[in-house]
């Protein structure tokens, strides 16, 4: 009987072991995930932030003429994609919907 205890408390001790090296090895790794995560996010900010900086300032070189045109422009491409994409007609129906033949 007494036998069969220390068996058991041997193996509960190795399990508790084995388990805190698992744990502490996860940890660990979490936390260094945890940081890259954190610098990438950080570096994707600053990008974005220099990117509209640099996309501002190359917009306020242009003369009030160029920036109507470009409105304009924006505009008309925005009213096109609407237009021509709808949720009524998805792609799939685009591509293999019959065409009428035109007039010879």
């Amino acid at each position: 009987m007494k036998f069969t205890q220390r068996i058991g408390i041997c193996i509960l001790a190795l399990m508790v072991l084995s388990f805190s090296e698992v744990y502490s090895q996860t940890r660990t790794v979490s936390s260094a995930q945890k940081r890259k995560e954190q610098v990438e996010s950080g570096q994707k900010k600053r990008y974005s932030k220099a990117r509209n900086k640099e996309i501002n300032r190359r917009y306020n070189m242009q003369t009030d003429a160029t920036k109507q045109q470009m409105k304009d422009a924006r505009r008309r491409a925005k009213d096109h994609n609407s237009k021509t994409i709808s949720k009524k007609d998805p792609i799939l129906d685009r591509l293999f919907k019959r065409h009428k033949k035109g007039k010879k």
